[in-house]
């Protein structure tokens, strides 16, 4: 997002009376997104919501809130590879240290505790072992779109590793130092060397890179648990 649109958002939106503050995170997998916080007793919440959607650019994440929502900031979200990326798991950490208050209070310190690593991670397989299983690689293998899978699971390798680089708090990455930043804090482990397997075998044998791809999500299974 352009500091111009930033401006131009926080315009609109940051001088109503019922805004407590305006927000915006960067993101390591994504465009990042806006936060816009009102106050408790703001008059038309919905209302409120639905004009702020309607002039937020349609690449960038969206989170509407009243003040003592902002819990909701620390909660897993969802994940459902392939159909979405969830930010939720670097939220936190890139809105604190790298997030910019547009408009209003400061109110990144009142945000609870990011939820633990391993319980994010967790989540992170689960949805990969059901929405990614059932929406991306057989409906890629019915369909024969090889490719299409082979760069589907690379991409959301890169999101396992970034989920997993949380365990050792390493949360400043991008998709172009994932992979490096993953073989320097789990060296020596499994996750690794089927990651490392993975990477050789981009371009080989589809099939031999969905088997790939599934032992990686049970070694990092073990680091969750």
């Amino acid at each position: 997002m352009t500091k111009a649109s930033l401006d131009t958002f926080a315009q609109q939106h940051g001088r109503s009376a019922e805004v407590e503050s305006l927000l915006y995170f960067p993101h390591p997998f994504t465009d990042g997104g806006i936060i816009v916080v009102y106050q408790d007793d703001v008059r038309d919440f919905l209302g409120s919501v639905a004009d702020v959607y309607a002039t937020t650019p349609p690449t960038y994440s969206l989170r509407c809130l009243r003040k003592r929502e902002l819990f909701q900031l620390s909660l897993p979200g969802l994940f459902a590879p392939p159909l979405q990326v969830n930010e939720q798991p670097h939220l936190l950490y890139w809105l604190n240290h790298k997030g910019v208050v547009l408009a209003g209070k400061d109110l990144r310190s009142a945000v609870m505790p990011q939820t633990d690593p391993k319980i994010l991670l967790a989540g992170h397989i689960e949805g990969c072992m059901d929405y990614l299983r059932r929406y991306g690689v057989l409906m890629s293998l019915i369909h024969g779109k090889d490719e299409a899978l082979a760069a589907m699971l690379a991409q959301e390798v890169n999101y396992l590793m970034g989920t997993a680089l949380l365990l050792h708090g390493i949360w400043d990455i991008s998709l172009a130092t994932v992979a490096d930043q993953f073989a320097e804090a789990f060296a020596g482990t499994r996750p690794l060397q089927i990651q490392q397997q993975l990477q050789a075998n981009v371009n080989g044998d589809i099939l031999e890179t969905v088997w790939h791809f599934e032992q990686f999500l049970r070694s990092l299974r073990e680091l969750a648990s």
